[in-house]
């Protein structure tokens, strides 16, 4: 896919999407130019702030674990003893129900990837029928041009 950057690069020189403000272009299209610029830019699929996110589900999980241990501690002091036996049934039961909670989340993570790499393929789909566009509206302008020069009309905006 590297070697349709450049020929995006030369379209847009030649011509862009912005040429065509006011001509019946969605606006869309404009934004989806922008897509590209930055897809182009070499960047990552993902948004930057991706790690960060994952970063403070951490955190907060960190910090969720040591409020229950703490309500635990101060629990200890009001509750009656429990047998050491069943306080390692509990701590196994909850253990349990934190990997399964754990192996959803790290589903919910690969989920999201694939997720991700089917709009990369949707983006790139995107891309090829913009690039087609542009070249398209490049031909056109050309002709028009080339029309204008032969009939020296001046009704056929300039290219």
């Amino acid at each position: 896919m590297d070697h349709a950057v450049p020929r995006l690069e030369r379209a847009n020189q030649e011509v862009s999407i912005f040429n065509f403000r006011g001509a019946g272009i969605p606006a869309r299209l404009f934004a989806l130019e922008e897509i590209m610029k930055r897809k182009n830019a070499g960047g990552p699929v993902l948004p930057a702030d991706w790690t960060e996110a994952v970063g403070k589900v951490q955190e907060v999980l960190t910090q969720a674990e040591n409020e229950a241990g703490e309500r635990e501690k101060s629990l200890a002091n009001f509750a009656p003893a429990v047998e050491s036996g069943e306080k390692a049934v509990a701590w196994k039961h909850g253990l349990g129900q934190f990997e399964e909670r754990l192996q959803l989340f790290q589903a919910k993570i690969q989920q999201a990837e694939e997720d991700a790499a089917e709009a990369e393929l949707a983006l790139s789909d995107g891309e090829k029928t913009l690039e087609h566009w542009l070249a398209r509206a490049n031909d056109i302008t050309r002709r028009a041009a080339k029309i204008q020069a032969d009939t020296g009309r001046s009704d056929v905006p300039p290219a």
